[in-house]
């Protein structure tokens, strides 16, 4: 095939893509070794193409932005999307990048279902799945997954149910099999747990959802009696809290709690990470955040964030698609550090990762949840100047 760096920069600059080019490029992709494409993004004519300098990124920014719009139009698969782009601290080489995001969401694309593709590579991992462990009040315990539907158990007046990946606990009606049972019934506790590389999804007697990230842990009582709605977590969950302004529902996060009547808020409260904060995260109604002496109410795209030190910080005009990435099934990154997204990675695959060197690039990214570990670090490697081993469950990071 006909190739030339005079006829890919004219490509990348047309204002409309048509289905030839579409073609040139998707075969272009076939015809090329991974190699070749990882040194095409590095090599400094890229940079030279389009001119592109600090005070110009925002250039660069829209044109990521045309590239991926003509992507969505022209594919047929939308979920295999990988963007990624990086600001490295002294230089702003970020066309390159751009060039990468479009080749390797090309290359994806063109694999067809995600679920089909079998790697290659001797030590990949595979993404988490839905999973859980669900302990009773009577201390026992049970594996969930993504069963059809099965009965669980039964406790006091509840039925919990194993819907898929949802567990479902459903009040019954007066008129149920148990209508002769008290009302004033013991708190009977049950905690669901997802391991690292699990997550699933919970219905709350009351009507509430919950979906429970990886390493995460929800405790909740199978039906909610008394003034208040009260559950544990530890970890990171998104609520959509069913309303009932008599039974105001309490979160509690260690020395924390965050107190709602109904609304949707995520909280984000990982303990695998000294430098890392407890934040909460408004998304619709109103939630008050408190510790110790300290109180903060949070209206929509507000954030309550309680730093290490113990400092409670309002964080304004949020990115909510942001904080919800994760939540439907993408990994989403925007200037953060390789550790904060490697203790996603690490949360997620179920790895170890150990750093060979300290790399201190930001990185902007965003990919889907399903892909294989090996993907995953690929997009970062490519995107900066670094380099991953995979030995088993651990991850050794570099400088390439």
């Amino acid at each position: 095939m006909e190739y030339s760096k005079e006829k890919l920069a004219a490509l990348l600059n047309k204002q409309q893509w048509t289905v030839e080019d579409y073609k040139w490029l998707a075969q272009y992709i076939e015809t090329t070794s991974s190699e070749e494409l990882e040194q095409l993004m590095h090599e400094q004519y890229i940079e030279d193409l389009f001119d592109t300098k600090n005070s110009e990124l925002d250039f660069s920014a829209d044109l990521l932005k045309k590239i991926h719009n003509r992507i969505d139009e022209t594919g047929n698969n939308h979920h295999h999307r990988f963007k990624v782009k990086c600001w490295m601290a002294v230089a702003a080489s970020v066309t390159g990048l751009f060039l990468f995001a479009c080749l390797f969401y090309l290359n994806h694309n063109r694999m067809g279902n995600q679920n089909a593709i079998v790697s290659i590579k001797k030590n990949d991992v595979a993404p988490g799945k839905n999973k859980a462990i669900l302990k009773l009040s009577d201390g026992s315990s049970v594996t969930l997954g993504d069963a059809e539907s099965r009965h669980i158990a039964h406790e006091g007046n509840t039925d919990i149910m194993e819907e898929g990946a949802r567990l479902s606990y459903n009040k019954e009606q007066e008129n149920g099999r148990h209508q002769n049972e008290p009302e004033n019934l013991a708190v009977a506790n049950n905690t669901l747990s997802t391991p690292r590389g699990g997550q699933f999804q919970l219905k709350l007697a009351d009507g509430t959802l919950v979906w429970l990230n990886s390493a995460s842990s929800l405790q909740f009582p199978a039906v909610f009696n008394g003034k208040e709605r009260k559950v544990k977590l530890t970890g990171e969950a998104y609520f959509e809290v069913a309303k009932n302004k008599k039974m105001p529902f309490i979160v509690e996060v260690a020395d924390s709690k965050i107190e709602v009547l109904g609304t949707h808020f995520n909280i984000k409260a990982y303990n695998d990470d000294e430098t890392a904060s407890l934040k909460a995260t408004l998304l619709e109604g109103s939630i008050r955040f408190s510790c110790k002496n300290k109180v903060v109410t949070l209206q929509p795209g507000e954030q309550a964030e309680l730093a290490a030190n113990g400092t409670l910080l309002l964080n304004k005009n949020v990115n909510t698609d942001d904080i919800l990435a994760w939540k439907n099934g993408l990994f989403h990154f925007e200037a953060q550090r390789l550790e904060s997204i490697m203790h996603e990675l690490a949360r997620w695959y179920d790895i170890d990762v150990v750093y060979k060197d300290r790399i201190n690039t930001l990185f902007f990214a965003e990919m889907p949840k399903n892909t294989n570990l090996s993907d995953a670090l690929r997009a970062l490697q490519l995107a900066g100047k670094i380099k991953f081993t995979i030995e088993g469950r651990k991850v050794i990071v570099s400088k390439s």
